[in-house]
């Protein structure tokens, strides 16, 4: 029993294999969507460990993530191509939590029709939704955006995210 923390130290400590990541530019989505699709804290966390074998893997990585709250950053024919294979109750509650600025920006992209049956279903939904229905459906939608983007149909990222473009500071 006294071997086993010495042994344990030895061992990479939940150590990412990055190796599978960083083989192709798949990986490299492959990477992404892992980092989307988890909670916010294990996010938080695969980054940490990521950083510490391979900073640049995880910059290169952050910019193919689009979190939902950069949903509005995506291009404009990629967001509605999105949108359109979405559901009005996904689109709902994906946008419950939101600001009205942001959901006009999302919703200026359905037709009028659709438009009305997502406004329906927020209706019908009332104000108790769950932190989990909410983020559920925000990460479905995300997840449509690197379903179409795997079959080609789309480029799924958020170049102009104000994460991925900071000022520059100058000496």
């Amino acid at each position: 029993m006294g071997l086993m923390p010495s042994t344990r130290s030895k061992l990479p400590h939940k150590r990412l294999n990055l190796d599978r990541f960083k083989k192709t530019s798949q990986g490299l989505i492959e990477f992404a969507i892992l980092v989307e699709q988890a909670e916010p804290k294990n996010a938080e966390n695969i980054l940490a460990m990521a950083r510490e074998v391979d900073p640049d893997f995880v910059f290169q990585a952050l910019r193919k993530v689009v979190y939902f709250e950069e949903i509005v950053h995506v291009d404009e024919g990629v967001l509605a191509e999105i949108l359109g294979k979405a559901s009005p109750k996904i689109l709902a509650f994906a946008l419950h939590d939101r600001d009205e600025a942001f959901r006009h920006h999302v919703l200026r992209h359905l037709s009028l029709s659709d438009r009305k049956a997502v406004l329906e279903e927020q209706e019908r939904m009332g104000t108790r939704v769950t932190k989990q229905f909410i983020l559920g459906a925000q990460k479905h939608l995300l997840k449509m955006g690197r379903e179409l983007e795997s079959r080609g149909v789309i480029t799924f990222e958020a170049s102009d995210a104000p994460r991925l473009n900071p000022k520059k500071k100058r000496a």
